[in-house]
This record gives structure tokens, C-alpha cells and sequence, in this order.
């Protein structure tokens, strides 16, 4: 099977070329779509590719999406954004998916991860996207921001959760860009779907808009599919937290896991609002429900493993230092070591433990010499 690369692309001469090493080792056709750039993007593509091809930016990543499908010509095509990252035994894997890919597969899923970092662990994400789809089915992309290809029931799925590829972005795109899109799109009267009402809940979030973003975020409670509301409840916490409607927040929180069942943001938020009302026990019991969710990860939703594990570890070593378990704290903190050792708040508490044992022990000698004087 071959394969047709697309991407769309605009400045981006800080990361294409890595992407395009990556690209050229499985692509047997590779097309560029630049959508307006001002810097050496264009020339860098030119070097390992002669189908580059100009595109009036519209502010809609779906046309341009499409615009660049329009022009492959192999048996699949697959989207690459400028700043993704393939590493090499990836590259292998997918030289031998090329081989020994069963003929009647449509549509192939591979994991889409972030790296994890000590300042950002929502930065450790994972999701499973669709990336090859077979030409013969004319894929189309939609909405504007944000965009997919809906995928047909009919198309028969091959996941490969064994192949990754990662986002690694090295610069903040254009400033409010995509909160600029919606609002253009919506007063030109796009009617967001679930899937979108999820994103325009995120984007007003990190616009700031918190109060706009909670009525998203409730509406999409009424109308919204699980995965949606699963993503956008993030954006969500962080909202209500910004608002500071803690006990509002901790109430909605108890009656969703309570209809729906677990999510790790909102297990872990639970524990966090329960050591603020200084519930150590309940804290604790929020956390390892967190712990012990069991995450399937080609269900398509994203995913943030630091909420599953290390965010958990983290607030269970916390509360046992609240209620005065030293012991018990210090043994999950050397598990959250093990996954993010630089974390600073980790290294806060673990400093505590220290001083405290210390404070222990100076405590002890001081009774053992004071009993012996008193012996003597």
C-alpha cells in the first residue's frame, strides 16, 4: 500500500524539517499546502518535496484540509501537522504496517501523544486519530477548528496503539486564533455538534471567558455525547476554579461521577476539593478511585495519564501527611517520584517528610537523654 502525506502549513521553519525527515522515510507521495507563510517554510518543504501548492488562508482549516487531499493520489492518505514528531521505531512500525496491512482496511487509528512536562502535566496527553484513510472513500474534513473526518460506520478500523506519533510544539500559534475562528464562524451561523461545542468550551477557557465556558460546558451536558463532555470537563474545572465556585463545582462533580461514573479530572478534582474542606479520608478515597481506573485507550476519547496516576499518588501522599501518616505518605510519594521526579511540589512534601523525620528523631534523643539523666 502507498501512502500520500498531507499537510497544511504556514511559519512553521522552526519544526518542518524534523516533521519532513520523518515523512520522507514511509511517504511515497508528499504534499505541502502553504497557507500564507513569511518565513522559510515554503523553501524548507521545497527541499524534500515538488508538490508544494498555495492556498489563500480563509480561516478554516477544514477547506485547506481538503484542499490538500484533493491533490494525493495514493492508495491512502494521511495528515501530518508541521510540528508532529515521529520517532524512529515508529517509523518502522509503520514501514511494516505499508507490508502487511490486511487489504480490506479503510481507516487506520494510531496514538497521537503530547510529552509530559513538569510544568504542564495536561501536556501529557494521548488520543487515538484517525491518520490513514483509504482515498477511494473521499475523505472530507469538517468544522472549521478543530477539524476530523467523520468517520463512517461502514469503514472497517485498524487500530495500532503501538505506533505514535507526537506533538511537539516549540511556539504559541497565532494569539487567540482559534476563539477568533469560532466567534467569525458562529456569527456567519455555524451551528457547533457536540464534538465542536467540546472544543469552543475549551477555547473560551483559555480565552478567559469563564463564565461563557461553564454555559458551554452545561449545555453540552444536556445535548453532548460522553467522550465530548469527558474533554471539555477539564476546561471546565478549570473555569469554575477560576470563578472560585468551589463548592458549586465539588456538588456538580459527586452528582456526574455518581450518573456517569468515573474520569480522572473529575476524581482528581474531587480529592483536591475535599483536602480544601479538609475531608482528609474522602480525599484519599477520591484519589484511589483515580488510581484504579482502568483507561482504554482506542476509545477514541483523549486521555491525560498524569490524572491517573501521578495527580493521585500525588494528593493520596497529601492527605496521609494531613492526617498524620507519615509512613503511608512517603511510600505513594516514591511512586509519584518514579513518574515525574522534578515535579516542585513533590520535592516540597518530600522535603517535609524529611523534616519532620528529623524532628522525630531529635525529639527521641532528647527523652532517652533526659531519661537517662534522670536514672543516673
Amino acid at each position: 500500500m502507498e501512502i500520500s502525506v498531507c499537510m497544511i502549513v504556514r511559519n512553521e521553519e522552526a519544526v518542518l524539517e524534523r516533521c519532513l525527515k520523518c515523512a520522507v522515510q514511509f511517504a511515497d507521495e508528499l504534499i505541502v499546502v502553504d497557507t500564507g507563510s513569511s518565513d522559510r517554510t515554503k523553501e524548507i518543504a521545497e527541499k524534500y518535496t515538488d508538490r508544494v501548492y498555495d492556498y489563500v488562508w480563509d480561516d478554516d482549516f477544514a477547506a485547506a484540509r481538503n484542499f490538500s487531499y484533493e491533490k494525493a493520489a495514493c492508495d491512502y492518505v494521511m495528515w501530518l501537522d508541521a510540528d508532529d514528531d515521529i520517532e524512529r521505531e515508529d517509523i518502522e512500525r509503520i514501514k511494516f504496517l505499508k507490508r502487511d496491512m490486511p487489504s480490506d482496511t479503510d481507516v487506520v487509528y494510531f496514538r497521537y501523544t503530547g510529552d509530559a512536562a513538569e510544568d504542564n502535566l495536561f501536556g501529557d496527553n494521548e488520543v487515538m486519530r484517525d491518520r490513514l484513510v483509504r482515498r477511494s472513500l473521499r475523505p472530507v474534513w469538517v468544522y472549521p477548528v478543530h477539524e476530523a473526518i467523520p468517520i463512517q460506520k461502514e469503514w472497517k478500523e485498524l487500530y495500532r496503539p503501538d505506533i505514535r506519533i507526537f506533538h511537539r510544539k516549540r511556539r504559541i500559534n497565532e494569539e487567540r486564533r482559534n476563539i477568533r475562528i469560532f466567534e467569525r464562524k458562529l456569527s456567519e451561523g455555524f451551528v457547533p455538534d457536540s464534538f465542536s461545542r467540546s472544543y469552543y468550551c475549551r477555547e473560551l477557557s483559555v480565552d478567559g471567558s469563564h463564565e461563557r465556558a461553564v454555559e458551554e460546558f452545561h449545555r453540552l451536558l444536556r445535548e453532548g455525547s460522553r467522550g465530548d463532555i469527558d474533554y471539555a470537563m477539564f476546561y471546565y474545572i478549570h473555569s469554575m476554579k477560576k470563578l472560585n465556585r468551589c463548592g458549586e463545582l465539588r456538588k456538580r462533580l459527586e452528582d456526574y461521577v455518581e450518573t456517569y461514573g468515573g474520569q480522572e479530572a473529575a476524581l482528581c478534582t474531587l480529592g483536591d476539593l475535599c483536602l480544601r474542606d479538609r475531608e482528609y479520608e474522602r480525599a484519599a478515597a477520591w484519589y484511589r478511585e483515580a488510581l484504579a481506573l482502568q483507561a482504554d485507550i482506542c476509545d477514541k476519547n483523549i486521555h491525560f495519564p498524569a490524572y491517573r496516576e501521578f495527580l493521585p499518588l500525588l494528593g493520596i501522599g497529601k492527605a496521609y501527611i494531613r492526617m498524620g501518616r507519615p509512613a503511608e505518605a512517603a511510600a505513594a510519594l516514591k511512586k509519584a517520584e518514579r513518574i515525574h521526579p522534578s515535579y516542585v511540589e513533590l520535592k516540597l512534601l518530600k522535603l517535609y517528610l524529611e523534616r519532620m523525620d528529623k524532628k522525630h528523631e531529635r525529639t527521641d534523643e532528647e527523652a532517652d537523654g533526659s531519661g537517662k539523666g534522670g536514672r543516673a
